[in-house]
Parts: C-alpha cells; structure tokens; sequence
C-alpha cells in the first residue's frame, strides 16, 4: 500500500515585518515573521460623498498616482474590481471610503503608500483625448494652442470632462484640428509679448 504526503502549496508574498533575530531561540508557535500577499491588492479609496454615488457596479480602470513627479499608473477595466462602499460618511473627513482589488500588475506597487486615485466609469462623454501636457494654465483658464498654419497658433479656451492618467478627455477642440502637446507655456509667453497681435510666433 504506498501513502502520499499532502502537496504543499505556495503564494508570492513580501516579508513586511520580521520578528526573530539570527540565531535568537524562539518558542513553537511564536511568529517570525509577517508575510503579506501583494497580488491582488486592495486600495482604499476616499471619496466626495457625490462621487461615489456615482459609482455603480463595474469600473472602467483606475488610475493611481503615488508621486508628482512619477507616471501614473493606470489599470483596465480586466484588472480592477469594486469590492465594497462604507455605507456611512467619515465624519472626520466627510468622505466615502470604497474598497478596489487590482488583480495582476500591482505586485511592485509599494504595500501602504498614499497617493491620488481616478476611477474610470462606464460613462461616455464626447470630446477629445489629448495628453495633459497640451494644456496651459492661462490665469486659472485651462487653455491649449491650436496651429492653423506654420507657425499660427490660435489660442482656446477648453473644458475638461474627463482625466485618466496622463490624458484628458476635452471640450472645446474638434477632430482634426492639430494642437501643440508641448511648448504651450511658450506659446503663451510670446503672444503676450506681441502686443496687439492676434497669435504668437515663436522663433
């Protein structure tokens, strides 16, 4: 009659916490060390109490920025999953926390950081996607510089509707019209400095 041991199962996990001290005696049963499971992974997200009765069952993707000087980083809709809404307000920060697995991706996302998140739903709106870079903050109006013709630049007035990452869904620019993704604030600088002239030329 032969007899089988139990197979062994094994998970990624990072050590967080250890415990014991090379060489230390330790007691059966005492903890040495505190392992965490970094796939999937939960973020807490807080949010206005407005936004989050928007959220409905399913997310489109999210977006989480951990440092100001760093790219997003942004997850598909095949990678995140809602999991809970706090049915009560914080009172302390007048927020709705909601719970987000992200499933595949997130093992190098350091456990515990804070940051900005965006979450992406199934809503649609019309407009167009340009990179974040393509709008200058002209006086607190969010603008962008359209190009007509050589070096005639147009300035306009935009809105934005949507942000994810480092894109922006806008209104305000049509199909087809080309708008300068970099060198806006220069683009700004000299239409001010030619006084009276209806566009900037840049040289």
């Amino acid at each position: 009659r032969s007899s089988a041991a139990p197979a062994a199962t094994t998970c990624p996990g990072r050590v967080a916490t250890v415990y014991a001290r090379p060489g230390q005696v330790v007691a059966a049963g005492a903890a040495l060390l505190r392992l965490l499971r970094p796939d999937p992974l939960w973020v807490t997200v807080a949010l206005p109490v407005g936004e989050a009765a928007r959220l409905g069952p399913e997310l489109e993707g999210l977006a989480l920025q951990l440092a100001a000087s760093a790219p997003p980083l942004v997850f598909s809709r095949e990678q995140v999953r809602l999991l809970s809404r706090a049915p009560a307000v914080d009172p302390q920060t007048g927020s709705v926390d909601v719970i987000v697995e992200i499933r595949g991706g997130a093992a190098e996302l350091p456990l515990a950081a804070r940051g900005t998140a965006e979450l992406v739903l199934a809503e649609s709106d019309e407009g167009v996607v340009l990179p974040l870079s393509a709008l200058v903050d002209d006086g607190g109006e969010p603008v962008v510089y359209v190009q007509h013709a050589g070096e005639r630049f147009e300035r306009r007035p935009v809105r934005s509707l949507r942000r994810l990452g480092e894109w922006v869904l806008l209104e305000g620019v049509h199909p087809g019209e080309r708008v300068a993704t970099r060198g806006g604030p220069t683009l700004r600088r000299a239409a001010l400095l030619a006084a009276g002239a209806d566009h900037g030329h840049v040289h």
